[in-house]
């Protein structure tokens, strides 16, 4: 039905008759790789549109092209398309906050049944998707493309949905895409920037810790690969995985992060940094997790003694270390002072 409504769609839109797009297309379908995921009939059938659609408006074709490599869920044209069109090639971001020429690109788009409109957004199918993959790997362009679509989703996510709760909604709709194009990257593929880092936070917020730690655990390894091991962002990338291997109980682990986090900051910031007084705090809460309480007590009352200094007693570090300072000592059997 798939390759029917592509081929109906070429005939009309182009005014071919049956028998010129059927030689058409029994030419394509001779170039054309076999493959187990769907049929070179069918794949035929969309390369003539995706053909077709190039010719047209390149535009379009460079549209496509970005959003092959996102999820088959919706796509949401506000929260996606507009607020990451600066992640996009000049003529493509263009092309997406001006009305008219976007409507244009709509309208070939559609009439190739090559994106169909949905609510607020946009679907791609999924053998479309796929196609538009193995044509862009073919021409030697996937790599520049998915970068465009990293990009752009690295620019719509909201960098804050973890502690802002009025962009979860947002976060929600751009969130399958995101977990997309993660689904597809490594450590060494992986593309500096905030989307990995944020998008875990995000997920731990919600308690999708497993998703938060695949999502934590790439972006340290990124960061290592990108920085070496003593920068400072690094060492926040193992501060947020050891904080999400101590909700899923993996202590021992989130602790060898945290150490190796505030190692790090201790060589290169000195023991007087904020950031050591943090690592010294989130050491100790999962020392006291391990139960191992008289180490615990000594960092955070490094911790404490430094928040002090550097933020003044009314500062929440510093009432947060005493919190923990507090629970530490009733754990010993001591009174809080």
């Amino acid at each position: 039905m798939l390759a029917l409504e592509h081929a109906a769609d070429y005939m009309v839109a182009g005014r071919v008759s049956f028998a010129e797009y059927h030689g058409i297309w029994k030419e394509k379908l001779k170039r054309m790789p076999k493959r187990s995921d769907y049929p070179a009939s069918v794949a035929a059938a969309i390369g003539l549109s995706l053909r077709r659609v190039r010719e047209r408006s390149e535009t379009a074709y460079e549209l496509l092209s970005t959003l092959a490599w996102l999820s088959p869920e919706p796509i949401p044209h506000q929260e996606l398309l507009v607020a990451g069109a600066k992640g996009l090639p000049d003529s493509l971001a263009s092309a997406v906050l001006d009305r008219d020429v976007w409507m244009e690109i709509e309208d070939v788009l559609g009439e190739y049944s090559l994106l169909r409109r949905v609510d607020e957004g946009y679907e791609l199918h999924r053998v479309v998707r796929e196609v538009i993959r193995a044509e862009l790997r073919e021409e030697g362009t996937a790599d520049a493309w998915f970068a465009f679509a990293w990009a752009l989703l690295n620019i719509a996510f909201p960098s804050n949905a973890y502690d802002e709760l009025a962009h979860w909604e947002t976060a929600e709709k751009v969130l399958p895409h995101v977990i997309e194009v993660r689904s597809q990257v490594d450590a060494a593929r992986a593309i500096e920037g905030t989307l990995l880092s944020s998008a875990g936070l995000y997920l731990g917020s919600r308690g999708r810790w497993g998703q938060a730690r695949s999502f934590l655990t790439l972006a340290l390894e990124a960061a290592i690969r990108l920085h070496g091991p003593d920068h400072p962002d690094v060492t926040i990338s193992r501060s947020n995985l050891a904080n999400i291997l101590r909700d899923l109980g993996e202590y021992e682990e989130a602790r060898t992060q945290i150490e190796l986090a505030l190692g790090a900051d201790l060589r290169v910031l000195g023991p007087d940094h904020p950031s050591v007084a943090i690592r010294r705090s989130n050491l100790a809460s999962i020392l006291r997790d391990l139960g191992q309480y008289e180490e615990a007590r000594r960092q955070i009352e490094m911790a404490l003694a430094a928040d002090l200094l550097l933020l003044g007693p009314d500062h929440p570090y510093v009432a947060r270390d005493r919190a923990i300072l507090a629970d530490i000592l009733r754990k010993l059997g001591e009174k809080p002072s």
